[in-house]
């Protein structure tokens, strides 16, 4: 090997040494710069963390004294009087509001109990109303007097018997 060619080879090895020289320090500074990095964003996540233990104790207690608040004679031991007029007032019965009127809707026949046949009949009553209802002019008040068109319209009452209730020793006989 020739002079030339050694004194080639070791400035080629000395230059790639510095070469790796200024590289093993430029990652070394990138090294210190995250570890900089992480360092700071532990502080950030240990403030975070703070911070929402801090928020989650006062939602713990804005929560209760919500619950608090809410309180009224219906869903605690307080009398009805400690109610008073700050608060929501008390819900009073269990439905909600319904687009219909109450009662039986339009169109329902309804439940109705049939009707006696008359055979079975014990009385039956003649009931005249004393005045018109389109005009008020007076009608007559016997049976016997008036006229009638049409089917007259039937109506029935039950009655029952007055029950003889007596107490003794074992209650109602």
């Amino acid at each position: 090997m020739s002079a030339r060619h050694r004194d080639l080879r070791a400035s080629d090895l000395e230059r790639e040494n510095e070469r790796l020289r200024r590289e093993l320090a430029e990652r070394e500074q990138q090294v210190h710069r995250q570890a900089e990095e992480i360092a700071e964003q532990k502080r950030q996540i240990a403030d975070a963390e703070k911070q929402i233990a801090d928020a989650e104790k006062q939602i713990a207690d804005l929560e209760r004294q919500l619950a608090l608040r809410k309180q009224n004679s219906t869903n605690s031991s307080k009398p009805p009087s400690s109610d008073g007029l700050a608060g929501e007032p008390r819900q009073r019965g269990r439905r909600k509001k319904s687009r219909r009127k109450a009662g039986g809707q339009p169109g329902h026949r309804g439940a109705h109990r049939p009707l006696v046949p008359i055979t079975e009949v014990d009385e039956i009553r003649t009931v005249l109303p004393d005045q018109c209802q389109h005009c008020g002019h007076s009608l007559p008040a016997q049976a016997e007097q008036v006229q009638t068109s049409g089917k007259p319209q039937r109506h029935q009452v039950t009655e029952l018997p007055p029950q003889d209730l007596r107490m003794e020793a074992g209650g109602p006989v």
